[in-house]
C-alpha cells in the first residue's frame, strides 16, 4: 500500500474551516514523513512516525482529522506487520513475534479482521521456525517446548499443535504426542474450521503408531508393538494397514489364538485381493498351527491373488495328503 503527500493535501482541503491551519499542517507534515518512510520500506522508522502522529492527533482539540487518523492507523499496522515479516526472514524470531502481535493489535483495533489473522498466523509461523531451528539440532524435545509457548498464546492454533506432537514423536515422548494430536481433533469435532487438521492429526498419529510398533516388532518386543497397534485402531478401527501389522505381529510371535480372533475383521477392512489374501494365509497357518485342518483348508483356498498363492496351493496339496495318509491308517486299524 503506497500513501503519498497528493492524498495528504487532499485531507487538509476536505476538512473543515475551523481546524487550526498550522495544527493540520503539523499534523499533515508528520503524516507525510511516516509516509516516506514507509513507501522506502523503512517500517521500524515508519512505525514512530505514525505513533507520533496518531499522538499528535489524539491531543489536538480540533477536527476534521478523522481521515488521517483512520490512514494511519492502518498504516502503522501495516508497518508492525511488515517489519515483523522483515525480521522473521532474517530468523530474528523474537522480535518478529513482538512486532507481528501489536499488528495484530492494530488491525483489530481498526476491525480488519482478515489481516489481524493474518498476523496471528505469521506469529504461529514465528514459532514454528523457532521450533524448526532446535529440531536440526535434534533438541526435539525443545522444539516441542517451543510450539507450546505459541500455543498458550493461541489455544486454537492447531498448526503448532501437529508440529508439537510430531516433535513429541521424535523425542519418543509418546503420551505427550499423543495428547497434542487429541487436542486437534477434539477442536475439529467442535468446529469445521478445523475440519482438515482434525483429519491430519487422526492420520498422523495412527501412521506414527504404527511406524513405531514395527520397529518394536523387528526388535522382537511383540506386546510394546500391539499396544502401539492397538493405540492406532482406537483412532481408527477400519485402518487396514493397523489391522493387517496386528496380524502380522502375532503371527510372527506365533499366537495363533490372536490371528484366529481377529483375522475376519481384518479381511474385511482390506483394500485389494492381494492383501486380503495375505490374511487368509495367515489365518490358514494359524489353524495348521492349531491342528484344524478343515478350517485351515477353507482358509487357504481364499488365497486367490498376491504373493501367497503357491505357497497356499502346496499348504492345501500337503494337507489333503495328510488328512487321506491319516484316513487311510484310521481304515488299517
Amino acid at each position: 500500500m503506497k500513501i503519498s503527500k497528493l492524498i495528504l493535501l487532499l485531507l487538509v482541503a476536505f476538512s473543515t474551516t475551523t481546524v487550526s491551519a498550522q495544527t493540520l499542517n503539523e499534523i499533515s507534515v508528520q503524516m507525510n514523513k511516516a509516509g516516506e518512510l514507509y513507501n522506502g520500506k523503512k517500517y521500524a522508522e515508519a512505525i514512530t512516525e505514525f505513533n507520533k502522529t496518531l499522538k499528535m492527533i489524539s491531543t489536538t482539540t480540533e477536527e476534521g482529522v478523522e481521515a488521517i487518523e483512520g490512514s494511519a492507523n492502518k498504516l502503522v499496522a501495516n508497518s508492525y506487520r511488515l517489519n515483523g515479516m522483515t525480521l522473521a526472514r532474517a530468523r530474528k524470531f523474537d522480535a518478529a513475534i513482538a512486532e507481528l502481535k501489536n499488528a495484530a493489535k492494530s488491525y483489530s483495533k481498526v476491525g480488519d479482521i482478515m489481516n489481524q489473522r493474518k498476523s496471528e498466523s505469521l506469529v504461529s509461523a514465528c514459532y514454528g521456525g523457532m521450533a524448526a531451528d532446535k529440531a536440526k539440532a535434534k533438541d526435539y524435545n525443545g522444539a516441542a517446548e517451543v510450539c507450546l509457548k505459541g500455543i498458550a498464546e493461541n489455544k486454537m492454533d492447531t498448526k503448532l499443535m501437529l508440529l508439537a506432537a510430531h516433535y513429541y514423536e521424535k523425542a519418543n515422548k509418546n503420551a505427550e504426542s499423543i495428547m497434542m494430536y487429541e487436542k486437534v481433533i477434539t477442536l475439529a469435532n467442535k468446529s469445521s474450521r478445523f475440519r482438515a487438521d482434525g483429519k491430519k492429526a487422526s492420520n498422523f498419529l495412527v501412521n506414527g503408531q504404527l511406524a513405531a510398533a514395527s520397529k518394536l516388532a523387528e526388535k522382537g518386543k511383540t506386546q510394546d508393538a500391539i499396544d502401539r497397534i492397538n493405540v492406532a485402531l482406537k483412532y481408527n478401527p477400519k485402518s487396514y494397514k493397523a489391522q493387517l501389522m496386528r496380524l502380522q505381529t502375532y503371527f510372527k510371535a506365533k499366537n495363533y489364538a490372536n490371528v484366529i480372533k481377529y483375522a475376519p475383521e481384518a479381511a474385511t477392512t482390506q483394500l485389494n485381493s492381494s492383501t486380503k489374501s495375505d490374511v487368509y494365509f495367515m489365518l490358514g497357518a494359524s489353524y495348521v498351527g492349531l491342528n484344524q485342518h478343515d478350517k485351515a483348508l477353507a482358509s487357504y483356498k481364499k488365497v486367490i491373488a498376491g504373493g501367497s498363492v503357491a505357497a497356499a496351493k502346496a499348504q492345501i496339496a500337503v494337507i489333503n495328503k495328510n488328512l487321506a495318509a491319516a484316513a487311510k491308517n484310521a481304515a488299517n486299524k
